[in-house]
């Protein structure tokens, strides 16, 4: 299974991250991570209907592989002073 934000635009992704964002702050699920994280439910599970793992944890691991693909841009835009040509 692909992580499916490793090939979203920056832009997709700043979509994404103001919906983690807006739905941690008013305390609710992000919306925007349910649809991979039923793809995790889905594969992980050998029975959807008796799940041994749980959407919840799906939706956590959604939420890692987000955090992992936005660490990783940040690094490479470091690494190749971007963000410092653009804030200078």
């Amino acid at each position: 299974m692909k992580n499916p934000y490793e090939k979203m635009s920056d832009k997709e992704l700043s979509g994404i991250i103001k919906d983690v964002i807006e739905a941690k702050e008013q305390g609710h699920r992000a919306e925007s991570l349910v649809p991979y994280a039923k793809e995790i439910f889905e594969n992980l599970n050998l029975d959807v209907n008796k799940p041994t793992i749980m959407l919840n944890e799906c939706l956590n691991m959604a939420y890692y592989d987000l955090t992992m693909t936005v660490m990783k841009k940040y690094v490479i835009m470091v690494e190749n002073n971007e963000l410092t040509r653009k804030t200078n």
